[in-house]
């Protein structure tokens, strides 16, 4: 089975939900950086620059989450 891009709504995971339809490739990429293992986001933010999807001085925007959704860190 394939699925084009243009076909995907949502992309859910345990750190979020992003909404991609309609979306450009750069909000696309932030969308889906933004719900990644938080471990692992600012490797994807820098290659989403090394390979142009993201504009060089780029930021992912803050989550607030809820204080009790938090788990304490181990």
């Amino acid at each position: 089975m394939v699925i084009t891009r243009g076909d995907v709504h949502y992309v859910v995971t345990e750190w979020g939900i992003a909404y991609l339809h309609g979306k450009t490739i750069r909000e696309r990429t932030l969308a889906l950086i933004s719900i990644a293992h938080p471990n692992f986001r600012e490797a994807l933010l820098a290659a989403a620059k090394k390979n142009n999807y993201l504009f060089q001085d780029q930021m992912l925007p803050e989550r607030a989450y809820p204080s009790n959704w938090r788990r304490p860190s181990s």
